[in-house]
């Protein structure tokens, strides 16, 4: 999310112009690549220290999925939130270090989603005023672009973040199922390839150029002649023999 949030921030200076991106272009792209990779390593630590696996969890885990699926315990390796546990005496006890652990989470969280909101809206402010002021294929590419931009964030918070969410929040009431898991998972392994398709159906170079693809193979596999373009600019179909007629 820190990622989507450089995009962006990056989008609103180009819109805009920024001074700071005209002088220093080359140091702002590293301070945000440097930005990202902080983000990324704090993260990393931070699950690391309180939400690495401690004796309540492996009990948890063992009796939950390693005996069921016929598991030792030094077989897996794990790494999550156990928010409640239970004393001697069967009383249930909060887990702190998981209770911090995603209340620090949820803030970077929070402090990315706000960053994408007040810059997007920025953006939007900036491309109308160049749909207003610039020329209409200038105006029309800034308005693709930051469309496709818009969709590219929707998508991993629809499917790693919400349902990151509603993970933690079930955990939180102690209702959790492991169904809620399994369907983590298979989002999050659906957003590498649902990622680019805003930029193929939003774009409009990037639509032609897939349609121009998939036509060529379909004249291929059909072991068709690809259709020529007249001097006049028609579209003209040579295998077609009812008429000799030229299409657009």
């Amino acid at each position: 999310m820190s990622l989507f949030a450089n995009h962006f921030i990056y989008r609103y200076m180009v819109l805009s112009r920024s001074k700071i991106l005209r002088d220093s272009d080359g140091r702002t792209i590293i301070f945000m690549i440097l930005f990202s990779i902080v983000f990324g390593v704090v993260w990393g630590l931070l699950a690391w220290d309180t939400m690495q696996p401690f004796p309540e969890a492996d009990l948890m885990v063992n009796e939950r999925f390693a005996i069921p699926m016929g598991l030792s315990l030094d077989q897996i390796a794990y790494v999550g939130v156990l928010f409640y546990t239970k004393d001697a005496y069967g009383n249930r006890l909060v887990h702190w270090p998981s209770v911090v652990g995603i209340g620090i989470q949820s803030v970077f969280i929070g402090i990315s989603i706000t960053i994408i909101l007040i810059f997007g809206f920025k953006c939007y402010q900036e491309t109308n005023k160049i749909a207003m002021n610039a020329s209409e294929r200038r105006a029309r590419i800034q308005s693709q672009l930051f469309y496709a931009l818009v969709f590219q964030t929707l998508i991993p918070i629809c499917l790693i973040h919400i349902p990151a969410s509603i993970v933690y929040a079930v955990a939180a009431m102690d209702s959790s199922n492991e169904y809620f898991g399994q369907f983590l998972s298979i989002s999050v392994c659906l957003y590498p390839a649902l990622d680019p398709l805003p930029n193929f159906f939003i774009i409009k170079s990037y639509k032609k150029a897939i349609k121009d693809f998939f036509k060529t193979l379909r004249y291929r596999l059909l072991c068709q002649k690809m259709p020529s373009v007249s001097p006049n600019g028609t579209l003209s179909r040579p295998w077609d023999l009812s008429n000799n007629t030229s299409l657009f």
